[in-house]
């Protein structure tokens, strides 16, 4: 009987913690939606541009509901800083084995739906908690809210 207990323990535990990813960033993790951004003191609510920023593991993507428009990048994170970093947009020819593409200057105008002005870029986490994120940067402060 005792071997049972056992085994059944066993098994419960490697189901338990084998079937999902831990997430490492804490409140971080998920996706947000671009609620506000703040630019030279002028403030836009941009809730309706349905604009996401969504955040697992080391990546980050920025998308939007209302088209196809996605963007994926790396991070690093410290408990008052997000650097956003290596943005790229994905080669529209994948099959063909072409590398995504890096956004540069001539493409950073893309970006502004999300806050990011330049690229790489650097934040700091003004807010941060399990419904609510505030970044600012030099130039822009964008609100979030957990989706």
């Amino acid at each position: 009987m005792k071997i049972w207990t056992i085994i059944f323990l066993a098994i419960i535990t490697t189901l338990a913690t084998s079937c999902d990813k831990v997430p490492i960033n804490g409140d971080l993790d998920g996706m947000w939606q671009v609620m506000s951004i703040t630019h030279n003191g002028q403030v836009e609510e941009v809730k309706e541009q349905q604009s996401y920023l969504s955040i697992q593991l080391h990546l980050f993507q920025l998308g939007t509901l209302a088209n196809s428009i996605q963007y994926f990048g790396y991070f690093d994170h410290t408990k008052d800083s997000l650097y956003l970093r290596n943005i790229s947009v994905p080669s529209q020819h994948e099959q063909a084995g072409e590398d995504d593409v890096l956004i540069d200057e001539r493409d950073i105008a893309k970006l502004h739906r999300w806050g990011i002005y330049r690229s790489p870029d650097g934040f700091k986490v003004i807010t941060l908690n399990n419904d609510k994120l505030v970044l600012q940067s030099d130039s822009v402060t964008v609100s979030f809210r957990k989706f």
